[in-house]
């Protein structure tokens, strides 16, 4: 059976404790809200850039860029593409990864040098735009893509600022980059040369 003391000290240590936690609580607010205050300041539109250089030749890279029905098989967030019906004459089709899935339409095709693609949102075209460009040097081809989004959740924008979500270029071009490699080792002309 307890004493009297053991009760006392029992219930003391209680009521630390769940002082201790309502304090923890009101710190994690007080930096949520601080977050989401910064969050608030940041623009909606975020953008990401990334380069790379390629030994191919624009053309030989376009070519890469443009094969829809060949994406899965290179690009490491991809497992499958649909293809869907155009809309005003240009591709569209959804993405099917590690995420959910995400339904794209081609904007702008200015072959060999501008690529641009935008997602699509509950069927109205959303802010999530890619756009890579080729520029030819003497080595071969630069790559530069370019990723815009709308943040809107003032954390997310916090989130991304810190880094968070900001790989998706990182891993096209290193996709990418590792086709162009494995291009060269399996043959000695690019895809479709």
């Amino acid at each position: 059976m307890m004493n009297w003391t053991e009760r006392r000290k029992r219930k003391a240590l209680r009521r630390r404790i769940g002082r201790s936690l309502v304090s923890l609580a009101a710190v994690l607010a007080a930096v949520l809200a601080g977050i989401t205050a910064v969050g608030g300041l940041l623009p909606v539109e975020w953008k990401r850039e990334g380069r790379l250089m390629l030994g191919w030749t624009p053309e030989a890279v376009w070519r890469v860029l443009v094969d829809l029905d060949g994406m899965p098989a290179w690009r490491s967030d991809l497992t499958a593409l649909e293809r869907l019906p155009d809309v005003g004459g240009r591709p569209v089709w959804r993405e099917i990864g590690h995420g959910a899935p995400r339904i794209m339409r081609l904007i702008v095709a200015q072959a060999p040098w501008r690529l641009v693609i935008q997602g699509v949102e509950a069927g109205r075209t959303a802010l999530r735009t890619r756009t890579v460009e080729l520029r030819p040097t003497g080595k071969g081809t630069l790559v530069t893509m370019t990723e815009r989004d709308e943040v809107r959740n003032p954390i997310a924008r916090v989130l991304r600022r810190l880094g968070a979500g900001s790989g998706d270029v990182d891993r096209f071009l290193g996709d990418l980059d590792h086709r162009a490699g494995a291009g060269k080792h399996q043959s000695a002309a690019a895809p479709g040369g």
